[in-house]
């Protein structure tokens, strides 16, 4: 299976839309430097957050969301949750295939986004929301993995989550939007040794530790995973979820990173897991 990076910026995009500093000048017309918004796909069945380009990324890199089953929400900010997009599985404005079904899965502020823009018609949709909490493991057949949901350090309104992912016999750490990880979600990733870990990055040069996180904040963590013995000498170290911001070209990146075998995200970037 793969996990396909379909997004790497943080909420505005890169280059934002309404913004003139030096780095969304610089960034138009690289490819590297195109950001849309964060999210994650492994293979048809299972992604994580449904922000505002989503018909982007199914038009960018062919993606049928008609055959996906399970979509796993961070939070409820509107660059990780446009409920707007989940109404067109209506019918009327989709001819879903008879056996598709999107369970979805979130904490309160995400359930209750997409309740509203439905109209609590889920079933038309097609859909059914699950409300996830802090360590309780799910086991999905299609595809066969297990998700567990650990708390973030991000908006103190809603409980926002990070995830672990295993597919296959091997552990991905997906922690985006967060800053330094809460003392619970240290001590549950405590035994555990990743095949990838992808690091929230969004504030690139500037030193952040509540809500997200910069450079320097992602390298620390790195070092305490390893520490704790979560990673091994195969362990890919990625970086993701990037702000105009945070003043870093993916140039700037890679060379900061680079000592400390890290590597930055880009758009389309594609993993196997």
């Amino acid at each position: 299976m793969k996990l396909l990076i379909c997004g790497s910026a943080a909420a505005e995009g890169i280059p934002a839309l309404f913004c003139g500093c030096r780095l969304c000048k610089k960034s138009f017309g690289r490819r590297k430097d195109t950001r849309s918004r964060t999210a994650y796909q492994f293979g048809e069945e299972l992604r994580i957050d449904f922000g505002p380009d989503n018909l982007l990324h199914a038009q960018k890199y062919n993606l049928h969301f008609e055959r996906l089953r399970h979509l796993f929400l961070t939070h409820s900010h509107a660059d990780h949750l446009f409920s707007g997009d989940l109404y067109w599985r209506r019918p009327g404005f989709s001819m879903l295939p008879k056996n598709s079904f999107l369970d979805v899965y979130g904490n309160a502020s995400a359930g209750n986004a997409i309740k509203h823009t439905l109209a609590d018609k889920l079933e038309d949709a097609k859909m059914a929301f699950h409300l996830l909490s802090h360590g309780k493991k799910l086991k999905i057949k299609r595809p066969a993995a297990e998700i567990i949901p650990l708390n973030a350090n991000h908006d103190k309104n809603q409980e926002p989550f990070i995830f672990i992912i295993g597919i296959g016999g091997k552990w991905t750490l997906v922690g985006n939007d967060t800053g330094w990880f809460p003392d619970e979600t240290w001590e549950f990733l405590n035994g555990y040794v990743f095949n990838t870990v992808v690091l929230d990055c969004t504030m690139g040069r500037k030193k952040c530790r509540n809500n997200h996180m910069g450079v320097s904040e992602v390298v620390e963590t790195f070092g305490k995973l390893k520490e704790m013995g979560c990673l091994s000498r195969k362990t890919r170290r990625i970086a993701n979820h990037f702000s105009h911001n945070g003043g870093m070209l993916h140039s700037d990146l890679e060379k900061y990173f680079s000592k400390f075998g890290i590597v930055p995200a880009y758009d389309g970037m594609t993993l196997k897991i």
